[in-house]
């Protein structure tokens, strides 16, 4: 199939069109500032469906500008392949030259897996597990390439599945009020400051849409450490008074 297609180029007719013998050609004169200088594309490779594209488009249409203008490709880049496909018979990328990977796509789905399975295990550790012959670069090389990043843990208290399906209830109840509904509400919360606290945070492994993912997050509970209590208020677009709280215990009545 592919050599049928390859045929259809009609190599001879293109080396009879675009290739030039005994030739000279006066390069322009290099820039004198070429800092400013930026490529109009990226340099990146063809894929497979732009190569089917150029090989259609080049038998109907017979010119290389018109394919280079339908797939949005420089007219050197659709010269160039065509050139090389009818040389190698092939339209396959040759391989390339280099040191090959250290890590094959196994070791990548593994060190991907890992991350997601415990997400507050540092980078040392996951490349001493799973890939001790690697850099720790190499390691958020694959990560990156999953769309995972080590982010800070978002705090957020620790509720039981009581109180969990009790908010979803409430939020769902509430799904199709207006702005108006809730400017006619009164929120209040109360915050605690404690004296020695422990400032750790806690970063995990996650991709930007897990951000709050039970396991991505970082529950807080409540304790009987020495600190202050503050309440306060909003509704609408008015806010109401701080006020400091020094009874021992506090629920939601006050």
């Amino acid at each position: 199939m592919l050599n049928h297609h390859l045929q259809i180029i009609s190599c001879t007719q293109y080396r009879s069109r675009y290739t030039t013998t005994q030739t000279k050609i006066t390069m322009p004169p290099k820039r004198a500032n070429t800092s400013w200088y930026k490529p109009k594309t990226a340099r990146r490779e063809l894929s497979n469906v732009e190569k089917g594209m150029i090989i259609a488009f080049f038998y109907s249409f017979q010119t290389i500008s018109t394919v280079a203008q339908l797939v949005g490709r420089p007219w050197s880049t659709v010269r160039n392949f065509l050139a090389r496909a009818c040389e190698r018979g092939s339209i396959q990328n040759a391989p390339r030259a280099g040191r090959p990977t250290l890590l094959s796509r196994r070791d990548k789905c593994t060190i991907v897996r890992a991350a997601k399975n415990d997400r507050s295990m540092t980078r040392l550790e996951l490349r001493n597990r799973y890939a001790p012959h690697v850099s720790i670069r190499t390691i958020d090389r694959v990560l990156r390439e999953a769309n995972i990043r080590k982010w800070l843990a978002q705090k957020r208290p620790k509720l039981k599945d009581q109180h969990a399906k009790a908010r979803l209830a409430w939020a769902l109840e509430r799904k199709d009020s207006t702005i108006d509904d809730f400017r006619g509400i009164l929120y209040s919360d109360e915050c605690t400051v404690r004296k020695s606290a422990d400032p750790r945070r806690v970063w995990v492994f996650r991709t930007p849409q897990e951000k709050w993912k039970v396991n991505c997050i970082q529950p807080r509970a409540k304790a009987n450490e020495v600190g202050l209590m503050v309440w306060a208020c909003f509704w609408g677009k008015r806010r109401g008074p701080l006020v400091s709280i020094r009874e021992a215990r506090v629920d939601r009545h006050v």
